[in-house]
């Protein structure tokens, strides 16, 4: 704790000491940049102050966690621009894991709470219950890492697109780790929308907010903190790119309710993972203006039917994985694409898959791309067919195969356009 006060105290008096230093870090997009440092720094110096009150510590380590987050976008523009702070560009780099560090010894030396005393009990063999990080790191699926790949590949593809090309270590790490955290905050909201709904489903059941292991507080905390580090690298793009996140968020959270009301609910989610694409052409085509008009210029009529097309990709992989659990949700009235679709499922999977791919095919030539990426795309088609021959008998064990392998079918798309924008 003293290493954490120590950093904010001398950290906060330098906002005041040296705040000309200070203010040429701050990015050039945010307003009043002598008041932002000045404010920080007050927020720097209570929370240091903070931490030696018994009463205030946890909320000051809550405090400096978020605004050592919030200074992210810094950090990003110190490395857009490293010939303006005459400083190694593998110094800026060694700055992000240093950060992250910090961020993990704020929350331990304040958020964490000893144990009770030990009480003296007669020994019993008992299994050892999982820890909080195990819990948190069960409820976002860290050990699937399947569901962010599926909205991975084709976001990265839409930035390879967009840029012509490799679209830089800046872009490239602020759309791969929004991906990841973005996904992992969608479980959380998820997780407690559909906790009554969960208890009754066998794949679902011992999900940590279902079973109680994880309070809704709990869940909802984790995964607000994961969307705000989210959309503080957001905040390191551009006007159009940081419109664009809030449409991302409202469709991400209205995902889960929209299975109480809509036959297909799998297209609410297509759109939900299918938006880091138009955020992809905003973040490397956008300007500094905060208008709608410079948001159109931002993103072309093609990203939005790159978008379409993605979502009958969403629609087939999210309709096997429904298929998975069609028996459980007939019994608590949950709606889902395999349901509504009843016996022509496996053909309207393979209807979609279909459309994906022509779509995804006509938009790539017609941006440019060539046989190097069309042979990505008969890959991905290949793929398609494999999984035919996987949920043609509906089994809940080929269903749920098909979907957790579908991201290598978005992985054969991106390698196709990574590989032909680089042989050019």
């Amino acid at each position: 704790m003293l290493f954490v006060f120590l950093w904010f105290f001398i950290g906060g008096l330098a906002h005041f000491f040296a705040t000309e230093t200070e203010m040429r870090i701050v990015p050039p997009w945010v307003p009043w940049p002598r008041a932002a440092v000045l404010v920080s720094g007050v927020f720097e110096l209570l929370g240091a102050a903070g931490l030696y009150g018994p009463r205030t510590r946890r909320a000051a380590g809550l405090g400096l966690f978020l605004l050592t987050v919030a200074v992210t976008p810094a950090h990003f523009y110190m490395l857009q621009r490293p010939d303006l702070f005459g400083v190694p560009l593998w110094a800026l780099w060694l700055r992000l894991p240093v950060q992250v560090a910090l961020l993990a010894l704020i929350w331990w030396s304040t958020q964490t709470r000893p144990s009770a005393l030990p009480t003296m009990q007669p020994m019993q063999p008992t299994a050892t219950p999982p820890s909080r990080l195990a819990l948190f790191l069960d409820l976002i699926r860290w050990n699937r890492p399947a569901g962010w790949l599926l909205l991975l590949w084709p976001t990265l593809s839409a930035l390879w697109i967009a840029a012509d090309g490799f679209p830089g270590w800046h872009l490239l790490l602020v759309f791969t780790a929004g991906t990841v955290l973005m996904r992992s905050a969608g479980c959380c909201a998820n997780d407690v929308a559909d906790r009554e709904f969960d208890r009754h489903v066998k794949r679902t059941a011992q999900r940590p907010v279902t079973r109680g292991a994880v309070s809704v507080r709990q869940a909802l905390g984790l995964g607000a903190v994961l969307a705000l580090v989210a959309f503080v690298l957001v905040l390191g793009t551009n006007p159009s790119a940081i419109l664009l996140s809030f449409a991302a968020l409202a469709v991400t959270l209205l995902y889960p309710y929209a299975k109480r009301v809509l036959a297909m609910p799998q297209a609410v989610l297509g759109v939900a993972f299918s938006f880091g694409i138009p955020m992809a052409f905003a973040a490397v085509l956008g300007s500094t203006a905060w208008s709608l008009a410079a948001l159109n210029d931002a993103v072309p009529p093609q990203a939005w039917w790159l978008l379409l097309g993605n979502l009958f990709w969403v629609l087939a992989y999210d309709t096997e994985y429904a298929m998975v659990d069609r028996d459980d949700d007939l019994k608590i009235g949950m709606k889902t694409s395999a349901i509504t679709l009843g016996r022509y499922d496996v053909a309207a999977v393979m209807g979609f898959y279909a459309i994906y791919v022509a779509s995804w095919a006509a938009l790539g030539l017609s941006l440019g791309l060539g046989r190097v990426f069309l042979a990505g795309v008969v890959v991905a088609a290949g793929q398609a067919v494999w999984h035919f021959t996987l949920i043609r008998s509906r089994s809940r064990e080929g269903c749920f195969t098909a979907f957790r392998q579908n991201h290598w079918l978005g992985f054969a798309v991106f390698a196709g356009v990574a590989l032909d924008l680089a042989l050019r």
